[in-house]
């Protein structure tokens, strides 16, 4: 995770010095490498990991705040990239100490099936999410010149493109995702099997030769 941290900052710091210079943005093979997120997003694996495997939780000795504080003061031009680590590192933390309370009692509310449900099918979300939520506002504006003007009006356009991803992605979810994770489990399990049946042939190859 330190490499990671290192690596992430590294470069929003290079993007900022070097391309963010009003109305200047990081070129797309920058901000869109996945090294210029690696650390926010293996930070949650990362707790995912330890809670599942019993081991310390990352983050307990640190308040949230201290990850809130820079996240908002970062949030706006020019140095914004610097709030999405911040961010994912306050919102880890909230979740690690959560955790740490001990058992996590599942919410039989709607609310957090709802949530519940949604973080089931919060990779195919990811997926499918971004080209839905550009097509959706787009329509909006063609259909409604001028919408783009009203921040609001603008965000609610877009929110309504979850009546879209929502059920495309439970689609993702049951029809891709899931016959791949285990497909994937067989292969894992298929693995070592094959391996060690092409060595023992090699080895037995060998000895015959050895013989001949």
């Amino acid at each position: 995770l330190m490499v990671l941290a290192l690596i992430e900052f590294a470069l929003q710091a290079f993007a900022v010095i070097v391309y963010e210079h009003p109305p200047g943005f990081a070129p797309a093979w920058l901000r869109g490498s996945p090294f210029f997120f690696c650390f926010s997003w293996g930070l949650g694996a990362a707790v995912a990991d330890a809670y599942l495997s019993g081991k310390p939780l990352p983050l307990m000795r640190i308040h949230p705040l201290v990850w809130l504080v820079p996240g908002i003061l970062t949030s706006t031009f020019p140095a914004y990239e610097f709030s999405f680590g911040f961010f994912a590192l306050f919102t880890a933390s909230i979740i690690t100490r959560h955790l740490n309370k001990g058992v996590v009692e599942e919410r039989r509310s709607y609310l957090g099936r709802v949530i519940r449900i949604t973080g089931i099918y919060s990779y195919s979300i990811y997926l499918l999410h971004d080209p839905i939520l550009r097509g959706v506002v787009l329509l909006y504006k063609w259909r409604f010149p001028g919408i783009e003007n009203h921040p609001f009006l603008i965000f609610t356009a877009g929110a309504t493109s979850w009546l879209v991803i929502f059920p495309l992605s439970a689609l993702m979810y049951y029809w891709v995702e899931k016959p791949a994770i285990a497909l994937g489990k067989r292969v894992l399990r298929a693995w070592p099997k094959q391996s060690t049946r092409q060595l023992e042939a090699g080895i037995t190859s060998e000895i015959g030769r050895a013989h001949v």
